[in-house]
């Protein structure tokens, strides 16, 4: 479950928690990151790299550091609002950044679910680059605005 099902599906908590359902709730602790993958995903209009090919690299793109501070403001709200939506309901919480060791993610979920722990494949591949430096255009005016707001500890 992530937050926009719940909000484009009024109703689906209290069915999950009447119905005893198994829910998996997907989060992003890293909200710089959610927010920079989203604002560059609407830019390019590329959301996910399913072929798994990054041969091809991404350009660089500048980020409005008024859109930046007020989308990582929502999604961080988003983020608590789900955890606390969720809370009564028979849950997993999986956090995004997980899926670096993927084998033990998809091993917990499958534990979680009471299903047989098979060999799963990756289906897609992280399209933005590790490095800051390397995907934004005015890192220097993004650093230096999360250093002066308290988001420092997003920086690599």
């Amino acid at each position: 479950m992530l937050h926009f099902q719940t909000y484009y599906t009024p109703g689906v908590v209290k069915y999950l928690q009447q119905n005893n359902v198994k829910t998996l709730v997907l989060i992003r602790k890293n909200v710089l990151r959610n927010t920079l993958s989203d604002l560059r995903a609407r830019s390019t209009k590329v959301y996910h790299n399913e072929a798994g090919n990054k041969n091809a690299p991404i350009p660089k793109f500048n980020v409005n550091i008024e859109e930046l501070g007020r989308k990582m403001k929502q999604i961080a709200g988003f983020n608590k609002q789900l955890e606390n939506d969720s809370k009564n309901l028979d849950r997993k919480i999986i956090y995004y950044e997980d899926f670096e060791n993927w084998d033990v993610a998809i091993g917990g979920i499958l534990a979680f679910l009471d299903v047989e722990n098979i060999p799963l494949q990756v289906a897609s591949k992280k399209l933005n680059p590790e490095k800051l430096e390397d995907m934004l255009e005015n890192y220097t005016e993004v650093a230096a605005w999360l250093n002066e707001n308290g988001y420092s500890k997003y920086l690599d």
